[in-house]
C-alpha cells in the first residue's frame, strides 16, 4: 500500500477575493437569468408592411404585375394585376428584408407578396395600401426604398 501525502493548502479570505466572488457570482445569476427570447412569431397584418428577413428570402408568386407604387403621407400604395374569378380572395402583403444600407439616406429593401389561389382566366385591378410606420429607423427621417418588380426607388419621408 501506497503512503498518500496530503498538503493542506492555505489561503487567507481577503475583502478583495469576496469582492471578486461576489462579482462573478452576480455575473453568472444575470447571464443564467437573461436568456434570448425568441422573437414573436411574424404575423400578417392586413395593410401593414411585415419586417422579416426570412419571408423575404422565401420564393413568391410572380403571376402579378406591380402597376404602380408611390409614397403617400405614412402609406406605400400600390396597383397590382393578375388572373383569377374576383380577386375578392387574392392575398397580399408587403414584407421587408430587415436589411438596412447604411448610405445617405438609408435604404431598405423590400417586396411584395401575393397568393393566388383562384383558377380563372379574368383578368383584375386592385389597389392596396401599407403602413410604413414598422420600417422606420431612429434617427432618420427618409428612407429610399428598394421594392422588387420597381424599377426605381421609392422616397419615403417621416
Amino acid at each position: 500500500m501506497k503512503n498518500r501525502v496530503t498538503k493542506t493548502i492555505r489561503f487567507r479570505v481577503t475583502p478583495k477575493l469576496l469582492v471578486v466572488i461576489f462579482v462573478i457570482g452576480l455575473f453568472g445569476i444575470v447571464a443564467l437569468s437573461c436568456t434570448k427570447q425568441a422573437a414573436p412569431p411574424v404575423e400578417d397584418q392586413e395593410g401593414v408592411a411585415v419586417l422579416s428577413y426570412t419571408r423575404f428570402l422565401e420564393e413568391g408568386s410572380s403571376h402579378f404585375t406591380l402597376n404602380k407604387a408611390a409614397i403617400v403621407g405614412d402609406n406605400l400604395e400600390i396597383e397590382i394585376s393578375g388572373s383569377g374569378c374576383s380577386g375578392v380572395t387574392w392575398k397580399v402583403g408587403l414584407v421587408d428584408s430587415e436589411i438596412i444600407a447604411k448610405s445617405l439616406p438609408i435604404q431598405r429593401y423590400m417586396r411584395v407578396t401575393f397568393e393566388n389561389k383562384e383558377l380563372c382566366l379574368a383578368y383584375f385591378t386592385k389597389k392596396y395600401s401599407f403602413d410604413l410606420k414598422p420600417i422606420r429607423v431612429q434617427g432618420y427621417n427618409k428612407i429610399h426604398i428598394n421594392l422588387n418588380n420597381w424599377d426605381s426607388p421609392l422616397v419615403y419621408t417621416y
